[in-house]
């Protein structure tokens, strides 16, 4: 695959002009100087691809876990059901939201959100939804 570095630094092709400023670079109305210089020098790309499937990112599967404090005290933490919150405070507002949200410990390893098992279940759903092929491609 190439790419052409005037295309990706708004040169014009024929004369060397900067495109976005206005002004002239110098450069010749000549394919001998575009090809020697490195202003002008395509840039290759190799085995993109590859490099990319050699150093995968991990990522987490969607698990409902247990919240722990941070500091590594061990204890539990309480926290609100974040998608039962934002549905409450969408229909009631924020202080009805806030004093009626089921307060869990668990949250999605995956995303990090607090949740309920009800609105994990629902996650789990969409999220297999977006992230899975049909069948039929």
């Amino acid at each position: 695959m190439m790419v052409d570095l005037g295309v990706c630094l708004g040169v014009d092709d024929q004369t060397g002009d900067d495109v976005s400023s206005g002004q002239d670079t110098g450069a010749q109305n000549s394919q001998d100087n575009q090809s020697s210089s490195p202003y002008w020098r395509p840039l290759e790309i190799k085995n993109v691809k590859s490099v990319l499937e050699e150093n995968p990112q991990p990522q987490k599967s969607h698990t409902l876990v247990p919240a722990f404090a941070p500091n590594g005290s061990g204890k539990k933490m309480r926290k609100r059901c974040s998608p039962c919150y934002h549905n409450l405070v969408d229909k009631c507002g924020s202080s009805y939201a806030r004093s009626n949200t089921r307060i869990v410990h668990t949250v999605c390893d995956a995303c990090d959100v607090a949740m309920c098992t009800e609105c994990f279940a629902y996650h789990i759903h969409q999220t297999e939804s977006i992230v899975a092929p049909s069948v039929g491609e």
